[in-house]
């Protein structure tokens, strides 16, 4: 069944980096990494903290490895594979581009870059978008006029986690898990940047992120005339994205013996919203992501964080089996065989050839 429910900013969750879901904000766009630069990190070893080290040092050379593997991969046929798919993302008007993690960890110089996805999926996955808009935009140069952002999805996770199985040690790190949809809301408009009016002498004040904050973020004084407000928020320079939550319930073949079923909050953003239903069987990859909630905080007597899933990609239960269905030519073979009258004896014959 579908509820309602409401959103303000980063109240229902949202890590640093958005799962590749940034918002307009990002000055990300800046960054030219199209240079040849000589003197390019070593990512086989990164100084300090890992997360710190990708936005600093190591953010050029990963846009370039990143770069360099969308235009160069190749399958076993030889074929340029994110080359046809940013072709078939333009032609299709979508947003988001699948990257297998399977690819990276056996790409040309990008195994480490699969290796970090998974350590630090906050940092990597926007900085991965902005080099993937950029290949579309090489192909569309109006490709803006269709889609603002391009999120890189990625999947083929080689581990899957059970819910019930998720512990702190997950906290902010890429994770599958399997399950059912048992509960969808309503699509909401989620505030990522406000701007706002001052009341005295009209002067449009911010941008102000509202991605990771509980609360409204809004300016204490105007910078033109220093009063103390009141604020109009401008609704048509404001920026959205479109905001949906799902509960995600593990599969009845996955639950112990005597034991009742667990579930975790899975959030949609973006194009992901409305990509599943309830009694749907998905895989979800994405951050596991905690947030302040003050109600848990008054029932408990002490601080304690709500736990929820950022997804990054999703995919449904009959996708996992695309490659098994029937062909066109597969179905003709079926008919042909329907109208032998020995079928059944060969059908038979097939199961148990020795009995």
């Amino acid at each position: 069944m579908d509820v309602d429910g409401g959103t303000f900013g980063g109240g229902g969750g949202g890590s640093d980096g958005d799962s590749g879901d940034g918002s307009g904000g990002d000055s990300d766009d800046s960054d030219d990494d199209d240079s040849d630069d000589d003197d390019e990190p070593n990512l086989e070893q990164p100084q300090g903290s890992l997360r710190e080290y990708i936005l600093t040092v190591g953010r050029s050379a990963i846009m370039k490895r990143f770069r360099r593997f969308l235009r160069t991969f190749v399958d076993e046929k030889g074929h340029l594979v994110y080359h046809e798919r940013i072709m078939e993302l333009g032609k299709a008007n979508k947003a988001s581009l699948e990257v297998s993690w399977d690819h990276l960890s056996r790409g040309e110089e990008v195994p480490i870059l699969a290796t970090w996805i998974v350590e630090a999926p906050a940092q990597m996955l926007p900085i991965l978008s902005v080099v993937a808009r950029k290949e579309v935009l090489r192909e569309f140069p109006s490709y803006d006029l269709i889609a603002t952002q391009i999120f890189v999805r990625v999947s083929s996770l080689p581990v899957a986690d059970n819910l019930r199985d998720l512990r702190q040690t997950h906290l902010n790190a890429f994770i599958r898990v399997n399950g059912v949809v048992t509960r969808r809301s309503s699509v909401m408009p989620q505030l990522l940047w406000t701007k706002y009016n001052c009341t005295q002498c009209s002067t449009l004040l911010g941008p102000f992120s509202q991605e990771n904050s509980v609360k409204e973020v809004r300016p204490t004084t105007c910078t033109e005339c220093q009063s103390m407000g009141p604020f109009a928020l401008n609704m048509d320079l404001s920026e959205y994205r479109n905001y949906q939550t799902i509960n995600l319930q593990e599969t009845p073949g996955s639950i112990p013996p005597g034991r009742l079923p667990r579930s975790r909050e899975v959030i949609l953003l973006n194009d992901l919203v409305d990509s599943v239903r309830p009694g749907d069987e998905i895989a979800v990859t994405g951050i596991y992501i905690n947030h302040f909630d003050g109600t848990l905080n008054r029932k408990n007597g002490f601080p304690v964080f709500k736990t929820l899933i950022e997804a990054n990609h999703v995919s449904k239960r009959e996708d996992i089996y695309e490659a098994f269905r029937l062909t066109t030519e597969d179905e003709n073979e079926i008919r042909q065989l329907a109208k032998n009258p020995h079928i059944g004896e060969r059908i038979v014959a097939s199961i148990a050839p020795s009995i």
